[in-house]
């Protein structure tokens, strides 16, 4: 039996408003005398069937077609003797029949209605006979770029050959020694079920001609001849996934019968690209837009056109209605216009009322290109681009990738990924790069850092790298190394791992590496973050103190930790952006403004609500900081228990709870304020420092200190890489 695209069995009517779809109701408001089936071509073989109107040409013959052709074919190779003979001709014989452009000008209006769909594409595309129907979850069509990429197509083979899904490989005509080794390579295999095939309608490859969308379509068809599939994904030899196959169709089987397909409305490019005749030369590497060809008339005025990138993920029901009447009439159009492939699937399916809600507007990989469009290669260094661990990721390949190249760090890059995205699932090994991304490892390993599970967070970008040495520094000359960082860029966090420090580092949150205020915007986005990544600390089981990097500590706060937390029942401690005033009973009368660069977060349920009832405030209202909805929460759901203490000889760490009189029944957590004399602000301290009576625990700096501002009142511990002391 003969592979045969499916068609209906009916010609296609016209209305005044253009083609419409074959159903009865139009047959029976069309007269049927104005359309016609011709039969007869012999020049134009590829028009036979074609329907007509005879409207605009009822004296008109397939004779006569073919003699108009005949002469538009020379008239063609006079101006261009250059051109491919076979695309000459084809469109002669296409804009014969149209007979409304200006090479042709016999009719006002077109005089074709559509091309029998079979005869058109049995035309380009060779029909090839059924195989036996072997099950998939995925099919690949893999289009070879050139002969040099042979070894990493073998490469790409390698991984995606698992048994789970059925590849195509589509070699260009003309690279016959290519074509031999990748037949050895097929022909090679000793597995029991043939998975990997060669491409039997082959084309050569000539960028923004038609060839390009016939190769594709080829293979399309080809493989639903070959077996059945839920999803075809086209690639290139240079691609590179990033989950195995039963991932990636996990993933996509979420949305059943959905196509990913990266589209865009571009009148002014789709204009220049379907008005304008396109041909090939004779040995396929040169194209021509004669202007003496004029413009071709569109067809399908009825349909919004719409441009889209060339990598897609593909339903099997959406490869079906590529074969449908006016899936063809549409492809007869753009077979002589420019970047065919760039725009046909996205324009048909999107034109169709049943299909055009099942296509998602991306295409799940990542393409790689400069500001001038050319593609560039990735390595290493862009590992950050496509983030572990998510059950819907944004990216499931990328390219250009050469996978069997270490110049940027390819090898390295293959690697990782076979770690953090094939194999990662929750009993694989923890690593200490994967801190930001596994909540399960985040226990594993941090302890080894933690002091009896208290831990101290510095959040950081690579402009605070230097300022962030000197906070460790002041943190180690009192005794405390129990430090982990939250890195806010991949340099910082690359920069902490190799000088062999805990770095927490989300690569979905990132930012600058520079230096910029408080209020930046992009900078208030990544600080919205900040109660996540807490209440991830906290459900591990760390006690945590968060500091900013401008921070300088100058005396041991634990004790004054210890007192708050048990003499009071503190949960959380807040430093204070400006003093409070307090009645002379010492009880608060507002809630501070808190300073979120320096707090502390006790591991314990009530913590956990807080943190996220503040995490549901932020998502609730994007405009706020990750201070004002810690400063609301405060001022709405806690309990105040005081601003410091009256002094160290109330508490004596030898206590029991039962010594306290708070009232520690309620549920809602209870926030402690440190006080502003032992926790100052760099305004404070540095403005002024006769108002400072007590000792001084921690300075919260804050911009635009400097190192040279801090030398100068003694707050800097830091000699190059080293600690002063």
């Amino acid at each position: 039996m003969q592979y045969q695209p499916k068609i209906d069995p009916k010609p296609a009517p016209l209305s005044n408003k253009g083609l419409k779809l074959f159903v009865n109701e139009d047959l029976k408001r069309i007269p049927h005398l104005r359309y016609r089936t011709t039969v007869g071509y012999k020049y134009c073989e590829f028009l036979e069937q074609a329907v007509v109107d005879q409207f605009q040409g009822h004296r008109m013959t397939p004779q006569l077609i073919d003699a108009m052709a005949r002469n538009l074919t020379a008239y063609v190779y006079q101006k261009f003797p250059n051109v491919h003979p076979h695309e000459a001709q084809r469109y002669a014989c296409h804009a014969a029949i149209v007979g409304s452009n200006p090479v042709a000008q016999w009719t006002s209006r077109p005089y074709l209605a559509r091309v029998d769909p079979v005869v058109y594409l049995n035309s380009k595309i060779k029909p090839l006979p059924l195989q036996n129907q072997q099950v998939f979850k995925l099919a690949y069509l893999i289009l070879l770029v050139d002969g040099q990429g042979f070894s990493q197509l073998q490469s790409l083979l390698n991984k995606l050959d698992d048994g789970s899904a059925l590849i195509m490989v589509h070699v260009p005509l003309g690279l016959d020694a290519t074509y031999k080794s990748v037949q050895d390579l097929v022909n090679g295999g000793t597995k029991p079920i043939k998975t990997i095939y060669l491409q039997t309608n082959r084309y050569p490859i000539l960028g923004g001609h038609s060839n390009n969308l016939f190769a594709l379509l080829a293979g399309l068809f080809e493989l639903q001849g070959l077996g059945k599939w839920d999803y075809v994904i086209n690639l290139s030899n240079y691609d590179w996934p990033l989950r195995r196959n039963s991932d990636i169709h996990k993933i996509l089987a979420k949305r059943k019968e959905n196509s990913w397909i990266d589209f865009w409305i571009d009148h002014k490019s789709f204009a220049q690209w379907i008005l304008r005749p396109t041909l090939v030369s004779k040995d396929n590497t040169e194209l021509y837009h004669p202007p003496e060809l004029g413009m071709a008339p569109h067809l399908m005025h009825h349909w919004q056109p719409y441009r889209q990138s060339p990598w897609m993920i593909l339903s099997s029901r959406a490869v079906s209605h590529l074969k449908s009447n006016e899936s063809i009439l549409f492809l007869s159009q753009v077979e002589f216009t420019l970047n065919a492939m760039e725009s046909f699937f996205a324009t048909v399916f999107l034109n169709d009322q049943k299909m055009r809600d099942l296509v998602q507007p991306d295409k799940k990989r990542y393409v790689r290109t400069s500001k001038s469009g050319q593609l560039q290669w990735i390595g290493f260094k862009d590992r950050y681009i496509f983030p572990p661990g998510s059950e819907d990721p944004t990216y499931l390949f990328m390219g250009p990738f050469n996978s069997v190249g270490s110049y940027f760090g390819e090898n390295k890059m293959v690697d990782w990924i076979e770690i953090n995205h094939m194999q990662l699932t929750k009993a694989a090994p923890c690593r200490k790069e994967q801190l930001g991304f596994r909540d399960e490892c985040i226990r594993e390993l941090v302890l080894p850092t933690a002091e009896n599970d208290d831990i101290i967070l510095i959040a950081l970008n690579s402009a605070y790298l230097k300022m962030a040495s000197n906070l460790r520094c002041s943190l180690a000359k009192l005794g405390m190394k129990n430090v982990i960082h939250w890195a806010l860029d991949e340099h910082a966090h690359e920069t902490l791992m190799e000088e062999q420090l805990v770095s927490y580092f989300a690569p979905l949150v990132k930012g600058s590496q520079k230096k910029v205020p408080a209020d930046d915007p992009q900078m208030v986005q990544i600080m919205r973050n900040k109660p996540i990544i807490l209440r991830k600390l906290l459900n591990a089981g760390f006690n945590v103190w968060y500091l900013d990097a401008d921070t300088v500590a100058l005396g041991d706060f634990r004790k004054k930790q210890r007192i708050y937390t048990k003499l009071y029942q503190a949960d959380v401690l807040f430093s204070q952006s400006a003093p409070t005033p307090i009645s002379p009973a010492r009880l608060l009368l507002q809630a501070p403004l808190i300073n979120a660069g320096i707090a502390y977060f006790s591991a314990n349920s009530k913590t956990v609500d807080f943190l996220s009832d503040v995490i549901s405030l932020l998502e609730a209202d994007r405009r706020l900081t990750d201070q004002d909805a810690f400063q609301m929460i405060i001022n709405q759901r806690t309990i105040w228990t005081g601003i410091g203490s009256t002094g160290e000889d109330e508490y004596s760490e030898n206590s029991s709870e039962d010594e306290s009189d708070q009232d520690t029944a309620s549920e809602r957590c209870r926030v402690h304020f440190l006080d502003s004399q032992e926790f100052p602000n760099g305004q404070l301290y540095f403005d002024h420092p006769n108002l400072l009576t007590k000792e001084i625990k921690i300075v919260h700096s804050k911009a635009p200190a400097t190192q040279e501002k801090l030398s100068e009142h003694q707050l800097w511990f830091l000699d190059k890489d080293s600690c002063l002391f």
